[in-house]
């Protein structure tokens, strides 16, 4: 009694290819498992290195590419891209419908994952807190570094405030001859023994020095900036924290409480004209 032959995979999955209707076949998942299919008649562990010399893989294989063929290059013509592309209006409703069903949980989310839980809070923003301004900006600083994650430098700024000197950096005397909780941490950082965590961030100390020198100058911009927007239509955040390079900047009047009874606006404009409702 002869022993029935093993069926050759390969030849059955062609011919399945050939009967199936050409139209929406995925020429990648074909490809995939054609591959599939290939390997295991290569390597079946049934058969013997003879078996499969006799069988003749590379004839095989030109009669599974001569079947895929009458599949793959039909004359029917395939579906175009624009038959599965949406209506834009029908996206962005979608997306907007998204958006308000899970904002409540996803703003927190960001929120808790950017921002240190410790020393800062928004309503600080409100209090002209300086700590909570610096955290802010040097967040935004941190973000130029490339290669990290927000929670990343949120970690580095939690570490600061725990240490204490986070704190010092941000209330700094911007009119003093001397930075002294700058040159400590320059002092701390460049020591023999000194530990070599964050040094990403640490890198940053000169952008840190900046902001705390200039903190009052970049705290009235952000306030003021629905003005020059109304003012002067879109700007650039980013030209806004360079006000050397900002024509809105410059243009703006900063205005700085010199006494409680006293309030005056002080010009850093180059045609020493305010802008009207910023002050």
């Amino acid at each position: 009694m002869f022993k029935r032959a093993k069926a050759n995979p390969l030849s059955e999955f062609a011919n399945s290819v050939c009967r199936a209707p050409a139209i929406g076949q995925d020429k990648i998942s074909l490809s995939l498992r054609v591959n599939a299919l290939s390997r295991e008649f290569a390597y079946d562990p049934v058969r013997t290195d003879s078996e499969r010399a006799r069988q003749g893989r590379s004839e095989n294989t030109n009669l599974l590419l001569l079947k895929l063929g009458c599949a793959l290059f039909s004359e029917r013509t395939p579906p175009t891209p624009d038959d599965f592309r949406p209506d834009a209006e029908t996206v962005l409703l979608a997306i907007a419908e998204w958006w308000q069903a899970e904002r409540e949980t996803l703003i927190p989310a960001y929120e808790r994952s950017v921002y240190p839980t410790e020393g800062f809070a928004f309503a600080s923003l409100t209090d002209d807190s300086d700590e909570t301004w610096f955290t802010l900006l040097a967040l935004a600083t941190f973000q130029t570094l490339g290669r990290i994650k927000p929670d990343q430098s949120r970690h580095f700024v939690t570490h600061a405030i725990h240490e204490g000197w986070w704190h010092q950096l941000s209330t700094i005397n911007p009119d003093a001859d001397n930075l002294d909780p700058f040159v400590e941490r320059l002092r701390a950082w460049s020591e023999p023994d000194a530990r070599e965590d964050y040094m990403i961030w640490r890198r940053c100390l000169t952008d840190l020095c900046l902001i705390a020198r200039h903190l009052d100058d970049y705290r009235s911009l952000f306030r003021r900036l629905p003005g020059i927007i109304r003012q002067d239509g879109p700007v650039s955040i980013g030209n806004l924290l360079r006000p050397a390079f900002s024509v809105a900047a410059s243009r703006i009047t900063v205005c700085l409480i010199q006494t409680v009874e006293q309030r005056r606006c002080l010009q850093f404009s180059l045609w020493r004209q305010p802008i009207s409702g910023l002050c």
